[in-house]
């Protein structure tokens, strides 16, 4: 029966969905497999005819499994091999059987660059042998944009675009103008003028002018493998024109907004805006009411008078050092008895570019009318938070989001809101991005016959339209490939396909991707091998390989020619040279699809000389290389890893943890160490990490902290170990079994001696005014070996009055009841149950306490502990006179007093107040204090005493006392304090004077006696009046 794809379907009671369009096929791919897959549950794998998955069924055919249902396919999307008949094999599925020749392409290793290329060896500049393969032309760089500016034509004359591209031979270069879709070849040698030229991949124009030189240009890269061609790039004039100086007077109305436009000249390219007022330089400042917008305009929340006066827009481009002055014109306020509600003008938010595309600095603008002059305030919508890159500009009246991503695409909401009312709109971000590859094209080195298809993948917005360039020649796209030209190159979209690969067809390929806002290329190089002789010159195998026994090892075998040779192995036991060609394969190893020779859990009888003999399919030649596999024991105990307790001190101390006993040192493995703490992994590399390991895997902890404590395991990886899974390079038809153990070489249960951690549940008991009960439990022990015996306790204590810890004095129980002082001072402690219960003495009086508490052992005090709940003690009266008591001044019969006021940590009960005691010590001397209680006046520091008048200038003793709810406290000592001075009653006599010199006088008295009854104060000094 002949093979259909329903066929196939109905045999194996699949579901049959047929696609016509391509659209169709990318449609389905992306929206309806999911439920496809959800309506035939037990059928959810798919496979896509084209992405082929190998198996190994012998070397005579090539061999596909597929898993039903099947996907029918129009012509061109069908790369199933062209002879191809379906078999159903043991109940599995479907095998497809086509003769060897259509299956180079999946057997072996993929080819990568320089394969069958001879290698070129040179000398480089640092004298250092460098290796090189032929390879064809790849851009570096690409031209940019250049903007020539007419300003500054006289000094800079030069308009230049610059090519790079890697490859070997090095490329040649040519340059195209881009006109009417088409590209005309710059010849220098035909410009009459010399102004053009062409100096390894820079094209240089001097003197360019905007009517011959405006276009865009394009660059070609070419060595004997090919062409590439770069994108297209403008070179554009810059300039300014003129602004209109005709301009009439603007009126604003006071408390109102008003927006003044600039009305630019037509420029290239966009400008950037500043405002002058009154005359050149009296730039505009913007404030919270005045705001120049990107836009250009000149923006004011609410016009007062003084805004009043000339005003100019100038501008300048990026690409210019000079700019234009527009024209001044009047700005008038009149008065208005109303103010302007809030107001967004000009469709306020809005961002800048209006549709920016990814990479780009974007500016979301917001401004409001209205008095009082608002405030602003940036979010998204339903309350989404802003990017963590964006910041907040010019009053917030700006969000700048730099480098914009599509993740920042959305609405974002402005508030203003002054103290009257508030108002908020949203300004809707779209972002738009440059066409950009996330499948570009590989390098494919194929054999005559084969099959290719090259798929490459960009992604844009809006979306891009693909392109396909040989050696710089647009390829046209055909919908139909012919089906007796297998030659015949297929295009459709971003696909592209040969069915049979000849010599005609080797060059440089690209996909261009393209879109309204550019273009971006991936180029790729299509090398035919023709007759490639075989040889193991670039890839032999090593001369010894190891293994592990028990472990999954893989022999890769990868020869170059063209066609891909055969592969056979051969081996010999022991250490004996095997005679060529003679031996089969030993039991126990199997050849892979790809050539690669496969052990599964490896033994010491395999050990040996393995021969990979690579055999021409045109000429038969033959061409060998051999290996000798040594088979080591796994360095790793399996059943039981070793164990060892380390114990260090934690300051400033160093620990090596050592991850291979002795014996295991002189392993001959290529190993690598992963040290993991608790299961997790320790990152060594890291350049602040305190962490590190030497050769031999020991670890290196370097100031270790009590978290550094606890389980670490070493784990050895050896690289003769393969992964299990179907990524694999080599083999990965065949499913492995996995490894028969984790690796772990050592064990360690690190245990770190340092200071305690935080004793918990700190409690307070028994408060009174002085004194309180504390009671906590110690922190766990980490071991009991004496060292972290508790030796002493620290309490600490904060109050209300400061937020600072100090120590405080504590006692604990024994000792309380063994003195009859501390007995007194500390009540009977409440039930501690099983706590640690001290006493803690020296508190203040009415206030409100917070404690914690550090244990002490032999590495010091630890850890503090969690605050305690706050507890506040009783009243009681001051213990504290005021100090710093002085005084004096005022006028005539004032006895002032000052003080310094109790702070409220010695205050120890509220309504403090004072009472001051006073008398005379020398003129009339008392000998009793007279007193007054300033009962209203609470925590003052200064009070004035009526004396009378003839006690001017006379000493005094002051007692100062504080007095609070629970009583008086302690007097302070006697102070000396002089009542206010009076003015001197007796002049100088005998007042003469004298020419000193020229310019001055000198004058001469007798003075007075300094009595208390002349001076009536202290003296300090004369004045002298003319």
């Amino acid at each position: 029966m002949k093979h259909t794809p329903r066929n196939t379907v109905l045999c194996s009671d699949g579901a049959l969905l047929r696609l016509d369009t391509y659209r169709e096929f990318r449609t389905f791919l992306q929206e309806e497999i999911k439920r496809w897959n959800q309506k035939y549950a037990s059928k959810q794998t798919w496979r896509i005819p084209g992405f082929l998955e190998k198996s190994s069924y012998g070397n005579e055919f090539c061999e596909q499994h597929y898993q039903i249902p099947v996907v029918e396919y129009d012509p061109i999307n069908d790369f199933f091999p062209e002879k191809c008949v379906f078999k159903q094999i043991d109940g599995i599925g479907f095998i497809c059987e086509s003769a060897q020749g259509q299956c180079n392409a999946r057997l072996g290793p993929p080819r990568g660059p320089g394969y069958g290329v001879p290698l070129i060896y040179d000398v480089g500049v640092d004298y250092k042998r460098k290796i090189f393969y032929e390879t064809g032309p790849k851009f570096l760089r690409e031209p940019d944009p250049f903007v020539f500016d007419l300003t500054q034509k006289d000094t800079n004359y030069v308009a230049t675009l610059t090519c790079y591209a890697d490859g070997y031979p090095a490329p040649t270069y040519r340059w195209f103008r881009y006109e009417d879709g088409v590209g005309s070849e710059i010849k220098p040698l035909n410009d009459e003028l010399k102004r053009i030229t062409i100096s390894g991949g820079s094209l240089i124009i001097n003197n360019p002018n905007p009517s011959d030189d405006r276009g865009k240009y394009f660059c070609e890269a070419t060595n004997r493998f090919g062409t590439i061609r770069s994108r297209e790039v403008p070179i554009s004039f810059g300039h300014i024109g003129d602004f209109n100086l005709q301009r009439s007077e603007e009126y604003g109305k006071e408390n109102w907004g008003k927006a003044l436009f600039c009305d630019p000249p037509p420029s290239v390219p966009e400008l950037t805006y500043h405002w002058v007022r009154n005359k050149f330089p009296d730039f505009v400042e913007e404030d919270k009411r005045t705001f120049v917008s990107f836009d250009g305009h000149l923006y004011f929340s609410a016009l007062e008078k003084i805004d009043e006066g000339k005003y100019s827009c100038n501008v300048k481009t990026n690409v210019s050092s000079t700019g234009k002055h527009g024209p001044f014109f009047d700005l008038k306020v009149v008065h208005d008895p109303n103010y302007q509600q809030l107001q967004f003008p000009n469709n306020f938010p809005k961002a800048f570019p209006e549709t920016p595309i990814a990479g780009q600095d974007v500016r979301l603008e917001c401004m409001s009318f209205g008095y009082p002059v608002p405030s602003y305030e940036w979010s998204r919508e339903n309350g989404g938070r802003l990017p963590k890159k964006a910041r907040l500009a010019n009053y917030n009246r700006v969000l700048i989001i730099p480098n914009v991503t599509l993740e920042d695409e959305g609405r974002y909401v402005c508030k203003a809101a002054n103290s009257r009312v508030s108002r908020e709109d949203s300004a809707n971000l779209r972002i738009q991005a440059e066409p950009r590859f996330i499948k570009p094209l590989q390098d494919q080195y194929m054999d005559v016959g084969e099959r290719l298809m090259w798929v490459c993948e960009a992604f844009g917005k809006p979306s891009v339209k693909y392109r396909w360039l040989k050696d710089g020649v647009l390829l046209n796209e055909t919908l139909t490939c012919d089906d007796t030209d297998l030659s015949a190159i297929c295009i459709f979209h971003n696909v592209l396909k040969i069915r049979r690969v000849d010599e005609t067809h080797k060059g440089m390929y690209e996909c261009s991707a393209r879109s309204q806002l550019g273009v971006a290329y991936s180029s790729a190089e299509l090398r035919v091998l023709v007759n490639l002789p075989v040889s193991f010159e670039r890839t032999p195998l090593d001369p010894v390989t190891m293994g592990v026994a028990g472990e999954n090892l893989i022999i890769p075998c990868e020869p170059e020619g063209a066609p891909r040779p055969d592969i056979a192995w051969q081996s010999v036991s022991g250490d004996q040279q095997p005679p060529e060609f003679q031996m089969g394969l030993m039991a126990g190893a199997t050849q892979c699809s790809d050539g690669s020779l496969l052990f599964v859990s490896l033994e010491h009888r395999h050990e040996g000389y393995y021969t990979c003999v690579a055999t021409s399919r045109t000429t038969g030649q033959k061409v060998q290389s051999s290996t000798f596999l040594e088979v080591e024991e796994k360095p790793c105990v399996e059943d039981g890893a070793s164990v060892r307790n380390m114990q260090t001190s934690v300051l400033d101390q160093e620990v090596r943890l050592p991850c291979l006993d002795g014996y295991r040192r002189n392993m001959r493995l290529d190993v690598g160490y992963q040290w993991k703490h608790y299961g997790r992994i320790i990152r060594t590399s890291d350049p602040w990490s305190r962490h590190a390991t030497d050769d031999d895997g020991t670890l290196i902890i370097r100031n270790i902290t009590m978290d550094d404590a606890g389980h670490y395991e070493c784990d050895m990886q050896y690289s003769q170990s393969v992964a299990t899974g179907s990524n694999r390079k080599y083999c990965p038809e065949i499913q492995l079994p996995p490894s028969k153990g984790r690796c772990v070489a050592m064990t360690i249960d690190l245990v770190v001696n340092g200071p305690l951690g935080p004793p918990g549940g700190v409690r307070a008991h028994s408060l009174d005014a002085n004194s309180a009960w504390l009671t906590w439990v110690d922190a766990n022990m980490v071991n009991d070996d004496g060292l972290n015996v508790p030796l002493e306790y620290v309490v600490e204590g904060k109050t209300n009055w400061n937020d600072e810890w100090r120590e405080l004095p504590v006692h604990p129980y024994d000792e309380v009841r063994q003195n009859e002082t501390l007995a007194l001072d500390c009540k009977e402690p409440q039930s501690s149950r099983g706590s640690r219960a001290y006493c803690v003495t020296n508190l203040a009086p009415w206030s409100s306490y917070e404690f914690r508490v550090r244990a002490a052992n032999l590495f010091g005090p630890g850890l503090p502990s969690d605050s305690s709940p706050t507890y506040k003690t009783e009243e009681d009266v001051p213990y504290t006179a005021p100090t710093n008591i002085s005084g004096g001044g005022g006028k005539t019969g004032d006895l002032t007093v000052t003080w310094t006021p109790l702070p409220g940590e010695e205050q120890n009960a509220p309504d403090i107040y004072y009472k001051i005691y006073w008398r005379r010590l020398e003129i009339d001397q008392e000998y009793e204090y007279q007193s007054k209680e300033l009962t209203d006046l609470g925590n003052i520091g200064m009070h004035v005493i009526l004396i009378p008048k003839q006690y001017y200038y006379s000493k005094y003793g002051v007692v100062l006392q504080a007095i609070n709810r629970a009583g008086p406290g302690v007097k302070s000592e006697e102070a000396v304090v002089f009542s206010a001075e009076d003015i001197p009653q007796v002049p100088p006599t005998e007042v003469g004077a004298r020419a000193h010199n020229s310019t001055s006088i000198r004058v001469t008295w007798q003075p007075v006696d300094d009595t208390r009854e002349n001076m009536r104060g202290q003296l300090t000094g004369y004045r002298v009046s003319i």
